[in-house]
């Protein structure tokens, strides 16, 4: 039969675990641990590609104060990053923070990141919460998926898979490789909605063909269990 997926167990069903993009690492937690993407010692490194061919500190800087969202959420990054300014995180937070209460899902997603990693905040996972619901209303799937990974472990004390489960299906529904396995997963263990194999099948098979070796492997296992009737649905 196919195994549960190891992770944090918030209740007594066992929980998906949430691989962390190989490309980036994640700081020790200080709390029940949760994974987000991006995560790194340097603060969400990766996003730093999304202000290549930005006006130089002082041009974005001189908009950000006049109130641009999009300014302000450079302005935060160049502080994350300590790109053409000395890192300074608290800035970035204060910077992001004024994109993100403008709506920028950029600023919403990374502010949520702050607040999961405790970096130039307190770590808070009923903020991080709070911002990734925002940038995945918008329809940010890497959003998406880290509210499904909060809301399924219970980071913020209440676990709510059901929950969990309507996120991962939005982001699998865009594509991300993630939040397909987890939901493929969570179909077949009957987590936060009805045990389903053949909707599990389908969400494998989408894996694989993101070049998933994992999804490959756990579709074989689903297989063995499936009947002939399943298969053909």
């Amino acid at each position: 039969p196919l195994p549960p997926v190891p992770a944090q167990k918030p209740t007594a069903q066992p929980a998906p675990t949430v691989p962390a993009s190989p490309a980036v690492k994640s700081p020790a937690p200080t709390a029940q641990p949760v994974i987000v993407r991006p995560v790194a010692a340097n603060p969400v490194a990766p996003a730093v590609a999304q202000i290549k061919g930005s006006p130089t500190f002082e041009t974005a800087m001189a908009a950000a104060t006049k109130g641009d969202a999009t300014a302000q959420f450079k302005v935060g990054m160049m502080f994350a990053a300590g790109k053409e300014v000395p890192q300074d995180v608290a800035k970035a937070v204060e910077w992001l923070r004024r994109a993100a209460d403008q709506t920028n899902a950029a600023a919403q997603f990374n502010l949520a990141v702050f607040y999961s990693q405790g970096t130039g905040v307190a770590q808070d996972f009923g903020e991080a919460t709070k911002w990734f619901r925002k940038a995945a209303e918008q329809g940010d799937r890497s959003a998406q998926y880290n509210l499904a990974v909060l809301l399924l472990n219970g980071a913020n004390g209440n676990p709510d898979p059901s929950d969990a489960v309507r996120w991962f299906r939005q982001a699998a529904t865009q594509g991300d490789l993630s939040s397909q396995i987890q939901l493929a997963q969570l179909l077949v263990t009957g987590q936060g909605v009805a045990p389903d194999l053949s909707e599990a099948y389908v969400w494998f098979s989408a894996a694989m063909t993101q070049g998933s070796t994992e999804a490959d492997s756990l579709r074989d296992e689903l297989i063995a269990r499936m009947t002939t009737a399943q298969l053909a649905e």
